[in-house]
């Protein structure tokens, strides 16, 4: 005599059948995910450690991957070695040095300037200088000083001045 299976067969006390189980859980990663859309600190209410993970996966995106190539290469480069790297002389970019005219200046009430030259920059003035420092048609130079700063002089006198190009 063959025995079949029959399921109805096996009593196991306090044992949860497969199907309810894994129904149970597809139950709780659907509400997960519903709760996740809705507000991420609501995963903390989830008992079960698989699915308070997908709710948290489901909440925050997870972070994109930077792809290796010309940021890796260039970083830490300053303009200098870009500009060697790229085959140009530092010296014929950018002179040490210019001078020009102020077209217009104008003075905000910290005492800072904002000159307009006639070569069309404009340039901010980040230290105060006093009222009158600077007037149409005075002659300034502006050459780089330490760490990618630079310094306005009058050609007037008077004393050297941070300064940063704001067009």
């Amino acid at each position: 005599m063959k025995h079949v299976y029959d399921p109805s067969e096996l009593q196991v006390t306090g044992a949860i059948p497969m199907n309810r189980y894994c129904g149970i859980l597809l139950l709780l990663f659907v509400f997960a995910e519903t709760v996740a859309a809705s507000d991420p600190r609501a995963c903390v209410a989830i008992e079960d450690a698989a699915a308070r993970l997908a709710c948290y996966d489901a909440a925050f995106e997870r972070a994109p991957v930077a792809a290796a190539g010309a940021a890796t290469t260039e970083f830490g480069m300053n303009d200098r070695l870009r500009r060697e790297k790229d085959g140009g002389s530092p010296k014929d970019t950018e002179p040490a040095e210019i001078s020009a005219s102020v077209a217009t200046a104008s003075r905000n009430p910290q005492g800072y300037y904002t000159l307009e030259l006639d070569n069309g920059q404009r340039w901010y003035v980040s230290e105060s200088a006093p009222a009158q420092a600077f007037r149409q048609g005075d002659v300034v130079t502006i050459r780089r000083a330490a760490l990618g700063s630079y310094l306005l002089t009058r050609s007037r006198g008077g004393e050297s001045l941070r300064a940063k190009r704001i067009g």
